[in-house]
């Protein structure tokens, strides 16, 4: 009888162990981060957790005794038949819910209860990683900007230095003809043309070099006014645009803004060729550490901008941010790609969400400073007065450019002496120096392939002579350097493409400040 009764106090005990076990087994199963299912040996699911259920977008009754090997996708029934079978099988891609019809990208691990047996029930445990590859496809979008960014910044380059020698002999022909000339109108045209060309090189370089942007506090209310007035004018497209004083300010390149804020609203003018509405919005909003985004946590403004043009297609909206894409036949697509860098490079996000016939709508968020700010102060228009004959050195790597520059200034009665490097003009200047007879003005191409550019030159020179007046030139007009060129050193700056009204203004320009000092 004692022995008896050990059995039963042991068997009692092991019960009391299972029941324990089975207990522990599913909290674990329930609170699992993972969503967990079971099939059993015919494919049949016969238990899971609530996690499963909303990664299916489905219900209990649904999911229940569902059969995965008859009912399922055809992939995912050969996944759980060799599961069935006793293999460990490894899954990783995207699943549209047969009882939900939830699509969801997942990566998981289906397990044999019995490896190596068959049949045997199934223990799948499966990760939601939607937003991971999401945010995968962010990067590799952002790599791919990056590299094309490179090679466009090279051709742009190349492309405004041809541009320059053209439109410098374009504006140069027009000032040496009769305005009364029968080859004004036509020589008017090319240069309008090649202006338009130098705006495609620009976007080009702002494409390339967006990773830089030239910060200040933006009012954006006030940009938003100004590109809604020049973009729509002319236009049949009525803009309702609401925007609350409250809206804060951000921290931002002006510029970079504005050619984001060009783009989208030509887009929309262009959705809309009978006529619409263009709606633009505004609020306040703040994210949270670890957010969906991939944001930075903080305060940040949303703009929403909504045409009611034609929509957009789904092929053509998973490829609307991508370089050279674009739906018109004559659209460069760059303006969207460009849009897209300038916004992520800027910390912020910009997407898109339409629907064939009712529109579409273009959402971008930017950081904030967090609080709003009245309307940003307007600078003071610079004085000019009339440029001053004397020695003027010009230092650029293209011989056309030299050229050009030397006939035009020639032209505006100064003397000119040109190089083609940062070492020959840090030599000339020197000499100038030495001899009593300095350079009114120094112009100088922000960058040289192999040899010093502007900014390095300048601190030379400088150093040599603290009161020379250098002007920097390069075809990127958001480069940081010629945006702030009074910090590096610089009276002046002029962008390229120019011609001989621009080399009146920087000059006038250099001048006036020359007489303040």
């Amino acid at each position: 009888m004692a022995g008896y009764s050990i059995d039963i106090t042991k068997r009692k005990q092991i019960e009391e162990a299972l029941r324990e076990s089975e207990k522990r087994y599913r909290i674990i199963f329930e609170r699992s981060p993972l969503a967990v299912v079971r099939f059993d040996s015919e494919g049949l699911i016969v238990d899971f957790n609530d996690r499963f259920i909303d990664m299916m977008g489905s219900t209990r009754e649904k999911l229940l005794g569902f059969n995965s090997m008859k009912q399922s996708t055809p992939e995912m029934s050969e996944i759980i038949k060799k599961a069935l079978s006793g293999e460990i099988v490894s899954y990783e891609g995207s699943y549209t819910s047969v009882t939900g019809g939830k699509t969801t990208f997942l990566r998981g691990l289906f397990n044999p209860v019995t490896p190596g047996h068959s049949p045997t029930d199934v223990i799948a445990a499966l990760e939601d990683i939607t937003e991971l590859k999401k945010h995968e496809k962010e990067q590799q979008k952002i790599e791919k900007l990056e590299s094309l960014g490179l090679l466009a910044g090279g051709i742009a380059h190349d492309f405004n230095n041809i541009l320059t020698g053209i439109m410098g002999n374009l504006s140069f022909s027009k000032v040496l003809l009769n305005t009364e000339h029968r080859a004004q109108k036509p020589l008017a045209e090319a240069e309008k043309a090649t202006r338009r060309a130098a705006e495609l090189a620009q976007q080009l370089l702002t494409f390339a070099k967006g990773g830089e942007p030239n910060k200040k506090v933006v009012s954006l209310q006030r940009l938003i006014s100004d590109a809604v007035s020049f973009m729509l004018r002319g236009s049949n497209v009525k803009p309702i645009v609401t925007i609350p004083t409250s809206l804060h300010a951000i921290r931002a390149d002006e510029g970079q803004i504005c050619q984001v804020l060009n783009n989208l609203i030509i887009n929309a003018d262009q959705a809309m060729p009978g006529g619409g509405t263009l709606t633009i919005t505004g609020r306040n909003e703040a994210f949270q550490p670890a957010n969906s985004l991939h944001l930075g946590a903080g305060p940040y403004i949303r703009l929403d901008i909504h045409d009611t043009g034609c929509g957009i297609s789904p092929d053509s909206l998973a490829k609307i941010f991508d370089p050279y894409f674009s739906t018109k036949i004559s659209g460069t697509g760059l303006g969207l790609a460009t849009a897209y860098s300038i916004i992520q490079r800027h910390k912020g996000h910009i997407s898109v969400s339409s629907t064939i016939g009712a529109g579409s709508t273009f959402t971008i968020l930017l950081p904030s400073i967090g609080t709003s700010v009245g309307e940003m102060s307007v600078e003071a228009k610079e004085t000019t007065v009339s440029p001053k004959s004397g020695s003027i050195l010009v230092m650029d790597d293209e011989q056309m450019i030299r050229d050009i520059a030397e006939q035009i200034l020639s032209f505006l009665g100064y003397e000119v002496t040109t190089c083609k490097d940062g070492e020959e003009a840090i030599k000339l200047y020197r000499a100038s120096l030495e001899s009593h007879k300095t350079y009114a003005a120094v112009i100088m191409d922000l960058t040289i392939p192999g040899g010093l550019g502007g900014k390095e030159t300048a601190k030379h020179i400088l150093a040599s002579d603290p009161a020379a007046h250098l002007i920097v030139s390069s075809g990127y007009s958001n480069d940081h350097i010629v945006a702030n060129f009074r910090r590096y050193g610089f009276s002046g700056a002029i962008t390229k493409p120019y011609n001989i009204d621009d080399f009146k203004k920087v000059l006038s320009a250099v001048s006036a400040r020359i007489a303040e000092l």
